[in-house]
């Protein structure tokens, strides 16, 4: 019986907005050829709606950037958004990854690093 190694790795990242509080991510380890899911979650604490936010993944050695389309988040509220890519493009290794979110009034950007294994 042949195994076959497909895994959804998640990077979860709480990122608060209007206040920016904390972003944490868990150390994960992403296996070669394997899909990739990383999981926000954009906490509005604030009393008015943030419109147009959007969340950019980007791996600079491997030219690759992700991108959620625009979103809403309503006033003390939050939003959970996911990227997705396959690892099957890139060779073993670490790699750089940013994580930024924005819209026009705020802005916030986490960097970490992803083993490929």
């Amino acid at each position: 019986m042949e195994i076959k190694y497909f895994m959804i790795i998640s990077l979860f990242a709480v990122l608060l907005l209007s206040g920016f509080g904390q972003i944490r991510f868990l150390d994960e380890v992403v296996y070669q050829n394997s899909d990739v899911e990383i999981h926000t979650n954009v906490v509005n604490n604030d009393k008015s709606k943030m419109k147009d936010v959007s969340v950019h993944a980007y791996l600079p050695e491997a030219g690759i950037m992700i991108n959620t389309n625009g979103f809403d988040v309503a006033k003390y509220s939050n939003t959970g958004k996911f990227l997705f890519w396959n690892t099957d493009s890139l060779p073993k290794g670490e790699y750089f990854v940013r994580l930024h979110v924005h819209n026009d009034d705020t802005r916030d950007t986490k960097y970490r690093y992803i083993v490929i294994q």
